[in-house]
């Protein structure tokens, strides 16, 4: 190694380190202790020993902030062998099979600043009882015509779901739930985002991407929540299924899951 290249990753080290601070509270770092095998004493040095692999790899590069690895390191329970395949993955993937919803994000881009104005993600700003970051999904409105293709919507999903969870240590740790309101979902929609597209997303979503999946509710479920439910299935473990729920347009089976009072 070139003195260059020494210097350049001592670098890379120190710009890294000096913009994390741990901010769990006392709850969520039992959780992680008990759950994730997360050890305070011992975290940054987990996240060197990846870091320091990932630099050692000629066939992919990514980033290596700690808030980034550690999104990895928490999905995988600190398993550094199990963090390696799920980032080996998530580059392959994001780079090739989903390289609409992966690659080339630009949020600046007019068009996706069409989709976060859109507002069919939107992050909640309490947390349930659990610590588990709520996210609703709207996404009957979308017809084509908007501004942004089905691609733009994709990359601006990726961005604010990795933002989400990247910069929040409780959400890494307690995970999110989903309710996705599915009013007015129609066949045309559908066809604007291609069902293969939300399948794979999906898939590899609830699979491999890292952060806890606690819960994903399909309220007022259109056809196509049935349609996807029955092509993913085959393809995710069985805690994964368990964690999946379809209902009618009766928000009460909701709130047994969601609180009422989180909810706008």
């Amino acid at each position: 190694m070139s003195s260059d290249e020494v210097v350049s990753r001592a670098v890379e080290y120190l710009l890294a380190e000096a913009k994390y601070v741990c901010s769990l509270d006392e709850k969520s770092l039992a959780k992680a202790k008990k759950e994730l095998n997360e050890n305070p004493n011992e975290r940054q040095a987990a996240v060197e020993q990846l870091r320091e692999w990932i630099l050692q790899q000629p066939h992919f590069k990514c980033c290596t902030d700690t808030r980034f690895l550690l999104m990895f390191l928490r999905r995988s329970a600190f398993s550094q062998l199990e963090a390696r395949a799920l980032i080996e993955n998530y580059v392959a993937v994001t780079c090739t099979k989903l390289a609409f919803w992966g690659k080339d994000i630009d949020i600046h881009r007019e068009s996706l600043k069409a989709v976060f104005e859109f507002g069919m993600f939107n992050p909640l700003p309490i947390p349930d009882d659990e610590g588990r970051r709520i996210i609703i999904v709207r996404a009957g409105s979308i017809t084509s015509g908007m501004g942004f293709t089905n691609s733009d919507l994709f990359k601006m999903s990726n961005a604010i779901m990795t933002y989400l969870v990247q910069f929040d240590d409780a959400t890494q740790v307690n995970g999110i739930v989903v309710l996705d309101d599915q009013t007015n979902v129609s066949p045309k929609m559908t066809a604007f985002l291609g069902l293969d597209n939300i399948v794979k997303i999906l898939s590899f979503f609830l699979n491999k991407y890292p952060i806890r999946m606690k819960g994903w509710h399909f309220y007022n479920a259109a056809v196509v929540a049935q349609t996807v439910m029955s092509a993913l299935k085959p393809f995710l473990p069985q805690k994964i299924q368990d964690r999946m729920f379809i209902y009618g347009n009766n928000m009460e089976d909701v709130y047994k899951h969601i609180p009422m009072r989180l909810l706008p």
